[in-house]
């Protein structure tokens, strides 16, 4: 029920806060911090990003097939 411009918003201040718990704490050790992924086992801090932004591509690319698809309903 959000809007586009909502769901941009969203992400970007997600992305935002993201960035700014990195740069407020410079000094911890994100090598060795570590995560129980229920699929993939235990993962450092850059590998659960990693996991993250390679599934928000794949989201991204069913996005473009679907916009892409001439069964996709286009605005009247």
């Amino acid at each position: 029920g959000k809007t586009k411009a909502e769901l941009r918003e969203e992400l970007c201040a997600m992305l935002h806060e993201t960035e700014t718990l990195f740069a407020v704490h410079p000094s911890l050790d994100y090598d060795n911090m570590q995560h129980q992924h229920p699929l993939f086992g235990i993962q450092t801090v850059p590998q659960l990003l990693r996991t993250l932004w390679l599934h928000e591509q794949a989201h991204q690319d069913q996005i473009v097939r679907i916009l892409a698809s001439p069964q996709f309903p286009k605005a009247a």
